[in-house]
């Protein structure tokens, strides 16, 4: 069996155990108020989700193993549920908000790269959190800039692309009555259903859990030192998210699936400093047994936050 059939036979398991946690919490609770084909939708659209931060964290670390611990990770982090108003755009959303990073990471190897500003595109007809992404945009010019990295000329027209088609479209909002009214009921019903949380530590950790968020900032460190583009991404999505917490913008429910899984795909940092640590240690002949140790553990732990009721 080849490398690549493997690393995929593993993220399959990873994502089975992912699939036997939604369905122990549909048997446990049911979903009270939507209907059970949505729910089915947007628990598919969990796992797919957890495939991405698997490719996401490939793009950064150049790790195919660190991609399947950054899965691993984010089997229990609990995103969105029926305690939320239109669960399935919420899930949808953070799903699109993923992909546009992931196609960004991948832009210069593609040759019709134009075709993925669709999904911006959708993303910005059905959340109003893709403003979110044009700041995360906007942040990680900056942070390359700082950096004095190089943009390809692709990665600079995807950029620009994406930013005037979302800044246009809420624009077209702004100028239409019949779409300023439609809008502003959607968001009055769909985003204010739940109370405004003020982000704290302690409240994180009760909803992501606490290896996930210490995991995660611990690789955004780590991060911060390869000075690599596809990572400065992530952070950028991450430290958005953070502030537009820390300042009561969007209630800490809805914000932080994207902060927690930025960092989930950071934290393949810390694996790798990890495997590094261990290659040279006395236990390095043991490094293989080590390491599925550390995933067991890992996939143990989120599956208990998941079964102790962190995300209902």
């Amino acid at each position: 069996m080849s490398k690549l059939r493997k690393d995929h036979m593993y993220l399959i398991g990873i994502l089975a155990v992912a699939a036997l946690l939604r369905v122990y919490q549909f048997v446990k609770f049911g979903p009270l108020s939507i209907d059970v084909d949505e729910y089915v939708i947007s628990k598919v659209l969990d796992l797919i989700i957890i495939g991405l931060v698997f490719g996401l964290t490939i793009k950064v670390t150049k790790s195919r193993t660190a991609g399947l611990f950054a899965a691993a990770l984010s089997v229990g982090i609990p995103l969105y549920n029926w305690t939320i108003a239109f669960e399935l755009y919420h899930t949808l959303a953070l799903f699109l908000y993923l992909l546009t990073i992931y196609i960004l990471m991948s832009v210069k190897d593609m040759e019709d790269w134009w075709f993925g500003l669709f999904v911006p595109l959708i993303l910005s007809f059905i959340h109003i959190y893709s403003l979110f992404l044009v700041a995360a945009l906007i942040l990680f010019v900056i942070l390359v800039k700082l950096e004095k990295i190089e943009f390809s000329k692709k990665e600079l027209y995807f950029i620009g692309a994406a930013t005037g088609i979302i800044a246009l479209v809420f624009i077209s909002f702004t100028i239409t009555p019949a779409l300023i009214f439609v809008i502003k009921q959607y968001i009055n019903v769909g985003y204010y259903t739940l109370a405004a949380e003020n982000f704290t530590l302690a409240k994180a950790l009760s909803i992501a859990g606490t290896l996930p968020l210490y995991l995660g900032i611990l690789g955004a460190y780590y991060s911060v030192k390869r000075r690599s583009k596809n990572s400065l991404l992530l952070l950028s999505t991450a430290a958005i998210f953070v502030l537009i917490m820390l300042f009561n913008i969007v209630p800490i429910s809805l914000g932080l699936p994207y902060f927690i899984l930025s960092l989930a795909g950071l934290s393949g940092f810390v694996y790798e400093k990890f495997a590094k640590t261990l290659s040279v240690s006395r236990f390095k002949s043991q490094k293989n047994l080590m390491i599925f140790l550390v995933f067991a553990v890992v996939l143990i732990i989120s599956s208990l936050h998941w079964v102790l009721g962190a995300s209902v």
